[in-house]
């Protein structure tokens, strides 16, 4: 799993969050693009919110992506 914002407050709640929920579970978690670029080609799952669309044709595992808000026009458009 790939936690992905651009809000700093976000990243340490959902370490927490995870840590608990799904024991075991490889995460990275990433504020930038330069963060996750070592992350990129492995994962398999995006939870993430202000992620460059151009990040997701780097991900060829990518499986799912699930957005942390509504809407999805800032990735298909």
């Amino acid at each position: 799993i790939l936690v992905y914002s651009q809000y700093a407050g976000d990243l340490p709640r959902f370490r927490r969050l995870l840590e608990v929920a799904l024991p075991g579970v490889p995460a990275a978690y990433a504020g930038t693009e330069a963060e996750a670029q070592p992350h990129l080609e492995t994962v398999r799952v995006l939870y993430g919110w202000g992620f460059p669309r151009d990040m997701l044709r780097a991900m060829p595992n990518l499986r799912w992506i699930q957005k942390m808000g509504a809407g999805v026009e800032d990735m298909v458009n």
